[in-house]
């Protein structure tokens, strides 16, 4: 008997249909006993593992759960969620290569389509973090994609060796599900003109029957970092990490905040359409760009939004233990040292509406800016700023001037 333990959060929801059946696959077809790391998308931060153990006897039939047995093989690891999907893949890659086997040659394998990005993230970052490691992607297999070359192979074969399945032929989409969102894909969401079921969304509620009262909340950061999140209605304040984006996620919820259907390139080279829902970082994204404005210098700012492209699509693409996603960390990181102060917005119908913000660290000059105060600013200044910025356009449109008469001749 096989034993694979896992340590993981009791409150952790796990889908873990495709790692069954992919576990499952190499068992029954490997001569030799392999090391599987198998990911999942967790539902919450995991703080306060516990083992959630899954044994799959001789006879190769899946049974969940199952108590220890001291003569199993036992391979231990445990799963750290990163904040978004493909932030997740580092952090858990990382985990993973920093607990070898007791076998040799260390070879991992991991549960994604042929299609996707994730095999590209999980197994940038082993190589980066262990280059003798040895991975095994079974859904790049031909004895594997030949036998299942769809999804509806895979289900029947779920429902044939008893692994929970939460895709249905009525639900033929995937999900994949952290602390920060979910992601839909596939079946039906494969057409960019079918609108996503009404069924569909898991953490947002119908923004059409969302509560007719806003939640108005202020959101406190130092250093670019939320840290602490109070509801000015019934005074309900969260301040821990995991607490405050829990309760985020409740809000935005429930009135419907942080839905989005979108056509994204994948970096392996295809378009592909995905529904995400992503409630507490939409509360959040809107909040920490209004209160980096309010204390972050203009031309610093600039080169921020640009470093933050660059970081995004280093993360996307599996590059986050590259030297240069190194490199830009410590940038924004090191923007982020006067982004201070609080945020007051409302949270209604599908929208977050910034109302107010206030910090010690703000750049903002209410004197200077007044137009009931002449403060330290000079009117007549103006004039020669205008005139030198006006200086460049004139002698552009001079000698396009002289370009055009001269074709007209």
């Amino acid at each position: 008997m096989l034993q694979v333990r896992w340590s993981l959060h009791p409150e952790v929801r796990l889908h873990r249909s495709a790692a069954g059946v992919l576990l499952l696959f190499l068992l029954q077809h490997s001569r030799e006993l392999l090391f599987c790391h198998l990911y999942f998308q967790c539902s919450l931060l995991l703080t306060a593992p516990t083992d959630l153990a899954v044994s799959f006897p001789k006879s190769k039939r899946a049974v969940f759960p199952s108590t220890s047995n001291p003569q199993a093989t036992t391979l231990s690891w445990r799963c750290w969620m990163g904040l978004t999907r493909m932030g997740s893949c580092a952090p858990l890659a990382r985990r993973t290569v920093g607990h070898p086997p007791p076998i040799p040659d260390n070879p991992s394998a991991f549960p994604f389509a042929f299609q996707g990005n994730d095999q590209v993230r999980f197994e940038l970052t082993c190589y980066a973090l262990c280059p003798s490691i040895k991975v095994v992607a079974p859904w790049r297999l031909p004895e594997f994609y030949q036998r299942f070359p769809g999804r509806r192979e895979l289900m029947d074969y779920a429902q044939k060796h008893g692994i929970p399945v939460p895709v249905t032929p009525q639900t033929p989409w995937s999900m994949d599900e952290n602390l920060m969102h979910i992601s839909y894909e596939a079946g039906i969401l494969e057409n960019p003109k079918n609108q996503a079921p009404p069924g569909l969304y898991t953490k947002t509620c119908d923004p059409a029957t969302s509560p007719d009262t806003p939640d108005v909340l202020e959101i406190e950061f130092e250093k670019g970092v939320p840290v602490k999140v109070t509801n000015a209605g019934d005074g309900a304040v969260r301040r821990s990490a995991l607490e405050l984006f829990v309760y985020l996620n409740d809000i935005a919820g429930k009135h419907g905040v942080g839905r989005i259907d979108i056509v994204e390139n994948r970096f392996v080279g295809m378009k592909s359409r995905g529904i995400y829902e992503t409630p507490a970082g939409t509360i959040l994204y809107h909040a920490h760009l209004d209160i980096e404005a309010f204390t972050m210098d203009r031309e610093v700012r600039k080169i921020k939004q640009g470093l933050s492209l660059k970081f995004s699509e280093l993360v996307y693409n599996g590059f986050w233990h590259s030297p240069e996603c190194e490199f830009l960390r410590h940038c924004i990181a090191r923007s982020q040292q006067a982004v201070a102060g609080t945020v007051r917005l409302s949270v209604f119908k599908g929208h977050v509406s910034v109302l107010g913000r206030a910090s010690p660290r703000s750049l903002y000059n209410e004197e200077l800016v007044s137009m009931n105060v002449q403060g330290d600013y000079e009117p007549a200044d103006a004039t020669g700023f205008i005139n030198i910025n006006a200086l460049r356009l004139k002698e552009y449109h001079r000698l396009q001037s002289k370009v055009t008469a001269k074709q007209d001749e």
